[in-house]
């Protein structure tokens, strides 16, 4: 019994740390980001309870929801304009920030051709290209100020 146990711990942890694709991993982060989510509700007081729950826009997510899991904005019942309220959407498993659903933009699979839509190629060009302008500009105050 111990044996087997001890299998399945490995081979949870070999999952972890091989190289698989960091979709995985951001989805992991929003499962994550829920889960806190329910014990922070169930460890409220009714005071806290009430502001977790506050939904300005009333489009069904939580304003907490909306600025740390879905990244919704908070005032807007509807943020990308496709008619249907952000919190709808969520329950139908789509995308509330675009086209598609959850699953696409994080999970590999067949319906996205194994390419997230997170992991898009312009999306990595402009966090490439943002980061190396970000260093140069870095650099520049750095040479500037220290001559």
């Amino acid at each position: 019994m111990k044996k087997k146990k001890e299998k399945n711990i490995i081979s949870r942890s070999k999952l972890r740390t091989s190289p698989r694709s960091k979709t995985r991993t951001s989805f992991e982060k929003f499962l994550n980001k829920k889960r806190v989510y329910r014990n922070k509700l169930k460890k409220a007081s009714p005071k806290q309870k009430k502001k977790l729950l506050q939904d300005t826009d009333k489009d069904g997510l939580s304003d907490y929801e909306e600025k740390n899991i879905y990244h919704t904005d908070p005032l807007n019942p509807d943020t990308d304009n496709d008619g249907m309220k952000d919190g709808e959407e969520v329950r139908k498993n789509r995308n509330p920030l675009g086209k598609g659903t959850l699953k696409d933009l994080f999970i590999p699979h067949h319906k996205n051709n194994y390419q997230p839509h997170i992991l898009s190629k312009k999306r990595i060009f402009y966090h490439s290209v943002g980061a190396v302008i970000t260093k140069l500009i870095i650099l520049f105050f750095l040479f500037v100020y220290c001559l």
